[in-house]
């Protein structure tokens, strides 16, 4: 799965806001009580990005042209 950083955080925040405000509540209207399943990882990866900057950032002769951006998958 090729899945660039902003893409990734875009569907995590969507996927995190249906489960805040949707998931647990219905459960726990259906049930009378909060119910809780177990999570199986069934898969991960990590891996990074090189942003350039607009501008050179540093100090005394010592410069980023580019940030890392890192990223994990679950």
């Amino acid at each position: 799965m090729d899945m660039k950083r902003r893409d990734f955080l875009t569907a995590a925040a969507v996927a995190a806001g249906g489960t805040l405000f949707g998931g647990c509540k219905m459960a726990q209207a259906v049930s009378g009580k909060a119910a809780f399943k177990p999570i199986t990882v069934a898969d991960t990866g990590s891996d990074f990005e090189r942003e350039p900057l607009l501008r050179p950032f540093g100090f005394k002769g010592g410069y980023l042209t580019k940030i890392w951006q890192s990223a994990a998958m679950i």
